[in-house]
């Protein structure tokens, strides 16, 4: 008899489990009246085992928005998005196919899209979704400004040049056409307005290193792509040049990461290489303005007499988009309206003018960034080249060799 009573009570447990799981599974897993294809899935799921998924239909969520090249995006985390750093594969698939025009209103937002799963670029691991319909909108979570809508080809020869004494080095690499976001080239073309426009830089010495040498506008033109030997020929062809009286601004945007900042198709150039690149060419004074992830690490090597160097964060962590200011990054933004004396929509700023002298030096134009800077960031500071650098506001009247004082009497 107690054996009978045993089993009956397994048996009932077993049932019991049986309808749970039998709840479960189509109640939460596939809910009454949804097809399994209609149920929005997870975008690292599927892209960490995409040869599962390929050919079927199904819907993926995530914030839709647009690459660099103008490909539509869904993302996992739209924080992926305002970092400089490389978006795993894992973390996004590509929009194939006819969008309905709806969906250009709803760039920032968490949407849901249907589709038949495929390779968007099998070789590089992106995975695509080839577009059938918006199942559902959720509400805008942020909005982007400044995407591309034409890409011009605009090349200068550099046998074309006169050079006086001030030369500026603008580069963007992007990493890849689908990573170079359009507020890169946002941060190039601003400075190189400034530049021209308040500095009067002659626009034949500046020289634009930029993704795949072809600019996203012909506001300002493109001289060589930003591949390892153009980068090596171009501060090979400043030392040429150069001489002790002469004046280097270098301003770099886009990705980076632990091993330096990034070029473009994979291409990277480690601190050491760019310290190498750059002893060899004689100037007066040096001017290295950073903004790339990790743009840190470059402190401590790049250091060195007449060298004034910022970069937007840490050697161990991103930098960041702007959160409010538009499509730029956030610390060189605040860094070019800090030179400019004024923001990109015009609003005049001059309290950072702190010896009132009308003019903005590299130590006041850091103060400045480094207030304004509100995202997660710490931008860093060096130019009594000892090659540690310095988190924090600098000092308005630094005794010589403290952290500010050369800088202080340095301008663009």
């Amino acid at each position: 008899m107690a054996k009978t009573t045993n089993l009956l009570l397994i048996l009932v447990v077993i049932l019991l489990g049986a309808n749970v799981f039998q709840f479960y599974y189509f109640n939460e897993i596939f809910p009454p009246g949804i097809p399994e294809e209609d149920v929005p899935k997870d975008i690292s799921v599927v892209m960490g085992n995409i040869t599962k998924y390929l050919g079927k239909m199904m819907t993926l969520e995530g914030y839709y928005v647009q690459s660099g090249s103008g490909d539509p995006l869904l993302l996992k985390n739209i924080e992926d998005f305002h970092k400089n750093t490389i978006i795993s594969t894992q973390n996004y698939v590509q929009l194939i196919g006819d969008l309905p025009r709806s969906l250009e209103s709803e760039r920032g937002s968490w949407v849901q899209i249907k589709g038949n799963m495929t390779w968007a670029d099998e070789d590089e691991g992106v995975g695509g979704l080839q577009y059938l319909a918006s199942t559902s909108i959720y509400e805008v979570v942020t909005r982007f400004q400044g995407y591309p809508e034409f890409i011009y080809q605009q090349a200068i020869n550099f046998s074309a040049y006169s050079y006086p004494n001030k030369y500026a080095v603008l580069l963007s690499g992007g990493y890849r056409a689908a990573k170079a976001y359009s507020r890169y080239w946002n941060d190039l073309k601003l400075m190189y307005s400034i530049l021209v426009n308040k500095y009067g830089y002659d626009p034949q010495n500046i020289i634009v290193i930029y993704k795949d040498g072809v600019g996203e506008d012909t506001e300002m033109p493109v001289n060589v792509s930003a591949n390892f030997q153009h980068f090596n020929n171009t501060f090979n062809y400043l030392a040429s040049i150069m001489d002790s009286k002469d004046s280097l601004f270098i301003y770099t945007t886009n990705h980076g990461w632990e091993e330096g900042l990034c070029l473009y198709y994979y291409e990277t150039v480690s601190p050491d290489h760019f310290k190498e690149v750059l002893e060899p060419i004689e100037y007066e004074k040096m001017i290295i303005v950073m903004e790339q992830c990790n743009s840190g690490l470059f402190i401590p090597v790049l250091s060195g007499p007449n060298r004034v160097i910022m970069t937007a964060a840490s050697p161990t962590e991103s930098s960041w988009s702007c959160d409010t200011e538009g499509s730029y990054d956030e610390f060189v933004y605040h860094f070019m309206a800090a030179v400019n004396m004024e923001t990109s929509t015009g609003l005049t700023v001059s309290w950072h003018d702190v010896d009132s002298n009308g003019h903005i030096s590299m130590r006041e134009a850091f103060n400045y960034a480094l207030f304004m800077d509100s995202r997660d960031e710490h931008p860093f500071y060096d130019d009594n080249g000892d090659g540690t650098g310095l988190h924090g506001y600098l000092p308005t009247s630094p005794t010589v060799g403290q952290e500010g004082y050369y800088g202080g009497f340095v301008y663009l």
